[in-house]
């Protein structure tokens, strides 16, 4: 390909600059380390650490209303009997809150059992 000859036309004259449709993309970098995550052990050693002190300052309340807008729930999946599904959602219902907080309680109080004896 020839080169146009700008000096000829205009002494003080600059090639135009290529420009390109990818300009202003971001540059592609490599992805930050994210920090290790705990041990399974450690990690259930915290929690349960702080649930049963949480169980003993409200024994009086139920554990939806002990619990604050900070607690998390972690997703576990498992088997129910039949008609429990639908048993549980329909408590949930009557009292107007989520099956999963329904089988916390359960659990709660069973563990609060467990831990009498």
């Amino acid at each position: 390909m020839k080169t146009p000859r700008l000096t000829d036309f205009d002494p003080n004259a600059k090639a135009p600059t290529l420009k390109s449709s990818l300009d202003n993309m971001p540059v592609i970098e490599k992805p930050k380390p994210a920090a290790p995550p705990l041990p399974v052990v450690k990690k259930l050693q915290q929690e349960i650490q702080i649930s049963p002190a949480a169980l003993t300052q409200n024994a009086s309340k139920t554990s939806n209303a002990q619990q604050t807008k900070s607690e998390k729930f972690e997703k576990y999946s498992t088997y129910l009997r039949l008609g429990y599904k639908k048993e549980l959602k329909i408590i949930a219902l009557e009292k107007d809150c989520k099956d999963y907080e329904v089988l916390d309680e359960a659990i709660t109080q069973y563990i609060k059992n467990l831990q009498k004896k």
